[in-house]
């Protein structure tokens, strides 16, 4: 936290966003420069205002830190065109301590008024800089020595906890391949308890062969939320120097255990340049005993391992790019037009838009059950209930479609509907287990009069 805060300091000094002017880029790009030189020629004349213009530089530009975007801090964008001013106001006052006094008296400047003479002046700004410099340094050097033992520790933890290997799939999705564990998540009945929606966490492990280079991982969630759904790009360093490593990826799951509202982890997915060197999924068999879940790459060789990472400055600062997951396609924005066209009763039109779709993501429990609805609507039934049945291919012990399909039931002929239709699945495949537990709590609502 304490280097994100740095970070967000600097990232104000070069600009949050390049200027498309030449003049202005080229301010942006030399900020963090100026903001020195600033503070060195105020620190000159009163080392202690100097301090207060830090601090309050800090206070307002670090406590975004947590969670930078533009809209936390397109308030500080004046930073770097201040400091340039001020460094050009304060050599051009400068100047006239080196022209001859009727020079400087027909110029219309007055000579700067150093508290004390130029070398002290100087001094001060020398001493405060180092005296800052070690404030600052200082800070950074003893959180890396503690994080270095903290995330040891971690890892130790993570590396010798027990782990359950589960099947997976594998699967295409937006040009990827997606690999989808079919095992893991508890089956159970939606759970509603409070005010609080109740989650699951699992902690899985990806196992990986002969990495040379950082994988481009995607973690991939789906959301009934109509909202962006949980999915990440992972971010972990490989040395240039590794001739080929196997690894370990560790990373928490998190999924509400709702009906409504649903989120679900699909898999994680890899370019398929990379995809061959995925060995399988393990799964944590007590996450309690970890401690803290996060997401840790842990190499087979221990002195590979990166606990805490080398102090790098952009000077010139880093083109801004914002945080996104998807390219082209956003499932969100597409639901809702889907969902759309679906109410304007275009249903031609709603049908072809989630073919897209699923053309680019065939396993979508999102996008297949809305299809669904659509082919129900249009009068063909039994092939949206077809469509719905083909996913259990891929999601066998998959809390969110069991619980989806069950809603599905529901809406389409209340409890006998949800009865007649478990029962029949579960005759033809009696090892879906999560079915049974549906068609017991249909069994239990006819036997009690509830429809």
């Amino acid at each position: 936290m304490l280097a994100r805060a740095y970070a967000a300091v600097l990232r104000m000094a070069t600009s949050i966003v390049p200027a498309k002017y030449a003049l202005a880029r080229f301010v942006e790009e030399r900020g963090l420069w100026f903001l020195i030189a600033g503070l060195l020629f105020i620190a000159g004349q009163t080392p202690v205002r100097a301090w207060l213009v830090l601090v309050m530089l800090c206070y307002f530009c670090g406590y975004t830190s947590i969670q930078f975007a533009f809209r936390h801090a397109f308030h500080m964008s004046f930073i770097p065109y201040f400091f340039a001013g001020l460094c050009f106001h304060c050599l051009y006052r400068g100047i006239a301590a080196f022209l001859p006094g009727k020079l400087r008296t027909r110029m219309g400047l007055q000579a700067p008024s150093f508290a004390g003479s130029l070398p002290r002046a100087f001094v001060r700004a020398a001493l405060w800089a180092l005296v800052t410099i070690a404030l600052f340094y200082t800070p950074l050097v003893l959180a890396r020595a503690w994080q270095h033992s903290r995330v040891i520790a971690l890892r130790d933890s993570y590396r010798d906890t027990p782990l359950n290997p589960i099947p997976h799939r594998v699967a295409n999705w937006d040009g990827r391949e997606v690999f989808i564990p079919t095992a893991g998540r508890k089956c159970r009945l939606c759970q509603n308890m409070g005010l609080i929606v109740d989650s699951e966490t699992r902690h899985l492990a990806a196992f990986f062969k002969d990495v040379k280079e950082p994988l481009d991982i995607k973690l991939i969630y789906e959301w009934e939320g109509l909202s962006w759904d949980f999915s990440a790009p992972t971010t972990f360093a490989v040395s240039p120097d590794v001739n080929g490593v196997s690894l370990r990826y560790f990373f928490p799951v998190h999924e509400v255990t709702t009906c409504t509202n649903w989120n679900h982890f699909v898999g994680i997915s890899l370019p398929r340049e990379q995809a061959h060197l995925f060995q399988g999924f393990h799964q944590v068999e007590n996450p309690d005993d970890l401690g803290l879940l996060v997401n840790m790459a842990i190499p087979e060789k221990e002195e590979l391992f990166i606990a805490n990472q080398h102090l790098k400055i952009p000077w010139a600062g880093v083109e801004w790019r914002p945080y996104r997951i998807y390219g082209e396609f956003q499932p969100f924005i597409m639901e809702m037009d889907i969902q759309n066209l679906r109410n304007q009763e275009k249903y031609e039109e709603a049908l072809a838009l989630v073919d897209k779709v699923l053309s680019n993501r065939p396993q979508s429990i999102q996008f297949t059950f809305l299809k669904a609805e659509i082919l129900d609507k249009t009068g063909q039934s039994e092939v949206a209930l077809k469509t719905c049945l083909n996913l259990l291919e891929y999601y066998p012990d998959t809390f969110v479609l069991f619980a989806r399909l069950d809603r599905f039931f529901q809406e389409r002929g209340g409890t006998r509907r949800r009865l007649q239709e478990w029962s029949s699945l579960l005759e033809q495949n009696p090892h879906l287990h999560c079915a049974r537990y549906y068609f017991e709590e249909a069994q239990h609502h006819i036997s009690t009069g509830k429809t």
